[in-house]
């Protein structure tokens, strides 16, 4: 596992004009690591700045979940986004 290819995603994700190279950036550590669900978590928050790629976001959030069932903000998200699909 490489936390830091994640980590510099958080740091990316905070710079104005960056928010592509963090999805590259959190794309590379689930590739190292699918396991991390913060690493979708946070891929998820990124792609929710487009709004063509929340499908996408929802899909990642959903696996952050799969990974840790206990991941309030990810369920929460989920949620949101299923009440105001009906």
């Amino acid at each position: 596992m490489r936390p830091s290819t994640s980590n510099l995603g958080n740091a990316l994700v905070n710079i104005p004009g960056r928010i592509p190279d963090a999805i590259d950036h959190y794309r590379v550590a689930l590739r190292i690591n699918p396991e991390l669900a913060e690493a979708h978590y946070n891929l998820g928050l990124a792609l929710l700045s487009e709004p063509r790629q929340i499908p996408e976001a929802i899909t990642q959030f959903e696996a952050a979940l799969r990974i840790r069932t206990d991941f309030t903000f990810a369920r929460e998200i989920v949620a949101r986004w299923r009440a105001a699909q009906r």
